[in-house]
């Protein structure tokens, strides 16, 4: 299983698998093994697959929370939102501050078209610093980085304010949460415009 984390790392895939294959061999009731599987699948766009490895993780750890994350995240990508959804339900009912799971349920809701709940959602927070793979690719940092598109299109259909919060570790567990000033944006202006305004505000926090 450690060659397996290395060649992963690496991201050697064809030979972490093969190493996690083994390791199954050897132990077949690892979560942690299986759980390993439905990631490689996952990096190598083997959706269906890694759906089946998830679940095998979850019949062992049923409350875990990566594994539920990815398989939402998973149905998502396979259009199965009404899917994702439960899945994602099943996170919050463990976890109700879980911000990964609340950004994931609002794409969902704006997936299926429902952007009253996917407003409702976006009221806990969304997150624009986290990986998607649904968006469009702006500059960041000099990058071309796939960036989500909610905010945006969440100004221009309720022409809402943003509130840009950001949080820094002072130490060990504590934190100090900076709350901006409401920004007011036209909401005439484009998605593609509204986005690379607010890639360029979270430039500016993370440099602060």
């Amino acid at each position: 299983y450690n060659k397996a984390s290395m060649f992963y790392d690496l991201q050697i895939y064809a030979e972490s698998r093969n190493n996690v294959e083994q390791a199954l061999k050897i132990n077949s009731s690892n979560g942690s093994y299986w759980s390993m599987l439905g990631d490689l699948g996952l990096n190598m766009e083997k959706y269906d697959e890694a759906l089946l490895w998830y679940n095998k993780s979850l019949e062992i750890k049923p409350s875990s929370q990566w594994n539920l994350n990815q398989k939402g995240d998973i149905l998502s990508e396979l259009g199965r939102y009404e899917e994702s959804e439960k899945v994602i339900m099943k996170i919050i009912s463990i976890d109700k501050f879980n911000r990964v799971a609340w950004n994931n349920l609002c794409t969902c809701h704006f997936s299926l078209g429902d952007i009253t709940k996917a407003f409702e959602c976006s009221l806990i927070a969304i997150m624009i610093d986290q990986r998607v793979r649904e968006g469009i690719k702006i500059d960041f940092f000099n990058n071309q980085a796939t960036t989500t598109t909610i905010p945006a299109q969440l100004v221009k259909k309720y022409n809402c304010e943003l509130v840009p919060v950001y949080i820094e570790r002072r130490k060990n567990n504590y934190f100090k949460m900076f709350v901006s000033k409401p920004i007011k944006i036209d909401k005439n202006k484009s998605v593609l415009e509204i986005t690379k305004f607010l890639n360029n505000l979270l430039e500016r926090m993370i440099l602060r």
